[in-house]
């Protein structure tokens, strides 16, 4: 059993976990709005996930002075780099729109982790904001791309899609920033900190109310899309009154995260009824 428990430690610390759950959103757009797409797509966003998160979370162990990090995690690393050469592959394939968009997330990853000069901090550190901003990087790759590869891009799905899975994620989030509370810098300024636990749900629960009333209102015409954003919203919900800040340690990192893959297989089931 020790492999099995190396090779699971390895799957979620490596991000190969959030970027199957990124990946499932974009099937989520792309099953939803019936596009045409291709396998090739979705490599190229579980790739592009999984740079993007292994950059923000070792970013620090990645500079000179601690270059020990690739001796220290080496499969990461080379699963990094390997990826990293896989997606800039796969964006030559990619339409100027789509560059675009996937451009504008770049740049709120690298402004996410380094900040700007004439930022006093990065986005990750500006109180209370840090959870949109992940919520925008995924929503650009999961929404905006996918939607992106038709000929004709239509604002208005995205802004309905995005909406809705932007919301999915800000309170996706929260169980994360209830557990780090105590372990967060208090400057941070997360939603826990700012508001207290018990406001932070509250919060996140009217966003859930927002999400399924707005995907009553958007989605009436595909039940698929309508049940399982509904069932999920409540899963979440429930996962979110749960959280604590003495979780299990793979409450969040494996339960939470595997929400959208979840999503995505409910959507699958009534899809194929």
């Amino acid at each position: 059993m020790y492999w099995l428990k190396t090779f699971f430690s390895f799957y979620i610390k490596s991000s190969i976990h959030v970027a199957l759950a990124v990946v499932s959103l974009a099937a989520i757009t792309v099953e939803t709005y019936r596009l045409e797409h291709s396998a090739t797509l979705l490599i190229f966003i579980f790739c592009s996930a999984l740079l993007a998160y292994n950059f923000i979370k070792f970013f620090e162990l990645w500079k000179p002075s601690k270059r020990h990090f690739f001796k220290a995690h080496p499969v990461t690393s080379v699963l990094t780099l390997i990826a990293t050469f896989i997606a800039l592959g796969l964006t030559l394939l990619l339409p100027p729109k789509s560059l675009i968009f996937l451009t504008i997330g770049g740049l709120v990853v690298i402004i996410y982790s380094l900040g700007l000069p004439f930022l006093r901090n990065s986005l990750r550190e500006q109180n209370g904001l840090k959870i949109v901003w992940v919520a925008m990087s995924w929503v650009l790759l999961t929404v905006f791309v996918p939607l992106s590869l038709n000929e004709t891009f239509i604002w208005k799905a995205a802004f309905q899609m995005g909406f809705i899975q932007w919301g999915f994620v800000m309170v996706a989030t929260l169980p994360f920033e209830i557990r780090d509370i105590n372990s967060d810098a208090k400057d941070l300024g997360t939603w826990p900190q700012l508001l207290g636990i018990e406001n932070t749900k509250w919060l996140g629960s009217f966003i859930i109310l927002v999400g399924a009333l707005l995907s009553g209102f958007w989605f009436v015409q595909n039940l698929a899309f309508l049940f399982s954003s509904w069932i999920i919203f409540f899963v979440l919900l429930i996962v979110l009154w749960v959280s604590e800040t003495d979780q299990p340690f793979y409450f969040a990192s494996f339960g939470v995260e595997a929400l959208p893959i979840f999503w995505w297989a409910c959507l699958h089931v009534f899809l194929n009824q």
